[in-house]
């Protein structure tokens, strides 16, 4: 058994070292003489799997005794004219060879005639509908010529080759309308594997005739505010060109108010717009207020395009639950959307992904993509900007509504976010500190706030939600300074920090505030205990204003209640009861100038005035309709006679105050509005009488 595991071991090395060797065995070289190549024969081979350090070319016969050797990286080589006979037979072969390792290629052998490469042929355009080439390739023969054809529409990679030996012509049955193809063609006079074919012709461009557009235009909307659908911009995005499939010249524009429609038509070039590179897109801006419907339509000379709807959207969004996914590719110029929500229970028609650059114009920085309702991602593609913050909005249409569903924030490259800033004192009391910030402007954070780290001092931090721009410390010892900081988070780290500087006040003693609050009570107690003493006993204070002091007439100072002698002799007897007193009427009579005499009347007693008896005054009748003349001829008569009345009233009249500034008064019913004059009017009545209460001239 021994013997036998040693053979198996033996058989196993040997085929893995052949198949090691067959690693580095180079293909069989392919030869030829180009066109135009001072007839020196171009060699090429393919190096395998593992290339070698050095590869040589060897031939036979060979005239110059010479082999050509080149290093690993290069897998071609030439034989010089005078190495070999022209229209002879030679062989070439290649050997692979290091170190340790001399692996030889199979031979090529070929006569120098056959391996001979001709010129490329020449294309051309014969016509456009079907699309047609034709191209010269000089034969000895018409029929001998073989050739392949490729072609593709302009600006794509890959070319599509036909694989039929075609002679002189090419038909492409199924070209599209209004595209540039491209053609090229190479050809050989023999067929054969050893016959070279002929370098590719020159490209030949051949443009398709145009045809009527199919297809409907891609348009979406983009409102300023959502609510009111007042200034909205209307866009789409212009139709590819295999849609197209011809010039378009304009749009034609639906508005529809109820069953009232309105269309413009609006030309192409007004309304086309590029924005960093992205699809072609073009924008109008209008009212969709009141708007019920929105239909649009792009033409060209061959017809138009079926009307597309755009999907109003609705005033008021219908989030449901589930996830957006968005996540970055790996080019950074990239955004892989996902969503998965719950079943709605309306019928939904189709998705909308939006992403919407934030901090730029509204109308500007944004694209869509419209999948299925069966879809579950899309895929973002474009010239995206560093530490720029994208929304990424998902909606779904139904009865001609878009709804948002959800929404997410995303940046494509993120950096370290700026300083904080607005980071103050809010609040402090004994032994806490409430700190206050500001929000970092979206457009200016670089990247996804993570959280915010505050610090005290060097040694203490706390993580505070991002959501959050206020924080209290609490413990802090009075009279004691300290130093705090914040600084905000991203993926890529800490940002600057804001720092600030305190010192944490010392409380007032109780003893000083005790102390001014009696004070204070002391103080209120004192003005308030003046004020009513000021109030109740009528004194004028200096402390009290002048308007707190009532000022009251009282009749006691009345002269009128001054008793006559004559009239109130009794008045000194003691009274009787009060209840038994009555008051009689006191007249003052207006004065009448006709004659001297109603001085005389007026002095008068009247007799009815019995012992404790009140006179009261009766009210005066002033004439107002006496004229400026009358009353001066009054004023100089009273003057003459005034001193006349006043003799008579000191025979009747004893005043008991003796005061010259009252008037003499008389208890008697005799008296009548003629026996006063306005004289004895102004000196019946005392200054104090005047103070309080009106004359009857003023009346």
């Amino acid at each position: 058994m021994a013997w036998l595991n040693a053979f198996l071991l033996l058989s196993v090395i040997c085929l893995a070292q052949q198949a090691v060797d067959l690693l580095f065995v180079p293909s069989q070289p392919k030869c030829k003489i180009p066109f135009n190549a001072n007839t020196e024969i171009h060699c090429s081979w393919e190096p395998g799997p593992y290339p070698a350090l050095y590869y040589t070319l060897h031939w036979e016969p060979n005239h110059c005794r010479n082999v050509t050797q080149v290093k690993g990286n290069l897998t071609k080589a030439v034989i010089q004219r005078i190495c070999f006979s022209k229209h002879s037979d030679m062989c070439v072969w290649v050997t692979a060879w290091n170190a340790q390792i001399n692996k030889m290629s199979n031979k090529t052998c070929f006569n120098t005639e056959i391996i001979e490469q001709q010129g490329p042929p020449k294309v051309r355009a014969e016509r456009k509908k079907p699309l047609e080439i034709s191209w010269k390739f000089d034969c000895e023969s018409y029929d001998e010529a073989h050739c392949t054809i490729q072609y593709r529409i302009k600006n794509e990679k890959q070319w599509i080759e036909e694989r039929e030996n075609y002679a002189h012509g090419f038909i492409l049955e199924d070209a599209v309308p209004f595209f540039l193809y491209e053609f090229r063609v190479r050809c050989a006079c023999k067929v054969g594997e050893l016959v070279p074919l002929s370098d590719w012709s020159s490209i030949c461009e051949v443009l398709t005739p145009e045809a009527e557009p199919v297809g409907v235009l891609d348009v979406w909307a983009q409102c300023r505010h959502v609510s009111e659908h007042s200034d909205c911009a209307l866009l789409w995005k212009e139709l590819p060109r295999h849609m197209a499939r011809g010039n378009v010249f304009g749009y034609i524009v639906t508005l529809q108010y109820g069953i009232k429609k309105k269309s413009t038509n609006v030309s192409a070039d007004a309304v086309k717009w590029r924005e960093d590179e992205r699809d072609r897109c073009c924008r109008l801006l209008m009212s969709l207020k009141e708007v019920t419907g929105v239909y649009l339509r792009a033409y060209s000379l061959q017809g138009a395009t079926e009307p597309a709807h755009l999907a109003l959207l609705a005033n008021s969004d219908r989030r449901q639950d589930g996830h957006l996914l968005v996540a970055v590719g790996k080019d950074r110029q990239s955004l892989n959307v996902s969503w998965n929500t719950s079943e709605l229970k309306e019928p939904l028609q189709e998705y909308v992904v939006q992403y919407k650059e934030l901090g730029r114009n509204w109308t500007v920085g944004f694209d869509w993509i419209k999948v299925a309702n069966t879809e579950k991602s899309v895929i973002f593609s474009g010239n995206f900007r560093n530490y720029t913050p994208y929304n990424v909005s998902l909606f779904h249409v139904f009865g001609n509504r878009g709804h948002l569903l959800k929404s997410s924030i995303v940046y494509t490259v993120q950096g370290i976010p700026p300083e904080v800033r607005g980071f103050q004192i809010s609040k402090i009391s004994s032994t806490e500190v409430t700190l206050a910030w500001q929000h970092i402007p979206l457009i200016q954070r670089r990247g996804i706030i993570l959280h915010y780290i505050l610090g005290l001092g060097d040694n203490t931090e706390y993580n505070i939600s991002e959501d959050r721009n206020n924080f209290s410390i609490q413990n802090l010892q009075p009279g004691e300074s300290y130093k705090v900081w914040i600084c905000a988070v991203t993926i890529k780290g800490r940002g600057p920090r804001t720092v600030i500087n305190f010192i944490h006040p010392v409380p007032p003693r109780n003893y000083i505030i005790i102390m001014v609050m009696a004070i204070l009570l002391i103080l209120l107690f004192g003005v308030l205990s003046l004020f009513i003493y000021c109030r109740r006993w009528q004194v004028s204070c200096p402390m009290v204003p002048s308007w707190c002091n009532d000022k009251v007439p009282d009749p006691i100072n009345s002269r009128l209640f001054k008793p006559d002698e004559r009239c109130f002799s009794a008045w000194n007897e003691p009274s009787p009861p009060e209840t038994n007193h009555n008051m009689c009427q006191v007249e003052v009579i207006e004065h009448e100038a006709s004659e001297d005499k109603s001085c005389l009347e007026k002095s008068q007693i009247s007799d009815e005035c019995t012992k404790g008896q009140i006179c009261e005054l009766s009210d005066w009748n002033l004439r107002e309709n006496q004229t400026l003349e009358k009353q001066q001829e009054e004023e100089e008569n009273d003057k003459d006679k005034a001193s006349s009345c006043s003799s008579m009233r000191e025979q009747n009249v004893d005043l008991i105050d003796g005061v010259e500034d009252y008037s003499t008064v008389r208890d008697t019913d005799d008296w009548t509005e003629e026996n006063m004059s306005a004289t004895d009017t102004q000196q019946f009545f005392s200054d104090y009488e005047k103070h309080f209460m009106p004359s009857p001239y003023e009346l």
